[in-house]
């Protein structure tokens, strides 16, 4: 709503030179069981205060919306979302990408929709040309045979 955006925003607005703060107004929005949550982590990842080379940032809001992965959306866009910030991580910091990357190791225990889709972007993942040995390593021990 109008006033929840209002709210953040002077929330924000008031407490943008406390980078904790902040990195917890960053969670709180990830974490959302509101109707379009992604939309909105999409969003603030054009927000002054998300920097994804500020590995607390990137734990906040990426992290903070991997961790609630049974809330993602139906379509799959949820985990393409989340290995799209994987691979663009990884250029960055493979150490915060690996981490990112590890919201896909229990790909076996969701339902078969969710199942197909997260195993679908550990495949993708894997494929792309340059990957560190750090995202390289969870993404095959997660694809790997028990």
């Amino acid at each position: 709503t109008r006033e929840r955006e209002i709210a953040l925003e002077e929330f924000y607005d008031k407490w943008e030179s406390d980078y904790l703060v902040v990195d917890k107004w960053l969670r709180m929005q990830s974490t959302s069981k509101l109707d379009g949550v992604l939309d909105n982590v999409k969003a603030l990842t054009q927000h002054k205060a998300y920097k994804e080379t500020v590995p607390n940032s990137v734990y906040a809001l990426i992290g903070g919306y991997g961790s609630w992965n049974v809330h993602m959306p139906v379509d799959g866009s949820g985990y393409q979302f989340l290995a799209d910030q994987v691979l663009r991580l990884d250029k960055l910091n493979p150490q915060v990408a690996a981490r990112i990357a590890k919201f896909f190791t229990r790909w076996r225990l969701f339902e078969p929709v969710r199942r197909a889709q997260m195993e679908g972007e550990l495949k993708r993942i894997k494929a792309t040309n340059k990957l560190s040995k750090e995202v390289f390593e969870v993404v095959e021990n997660s694809l790997a045979d028990e």
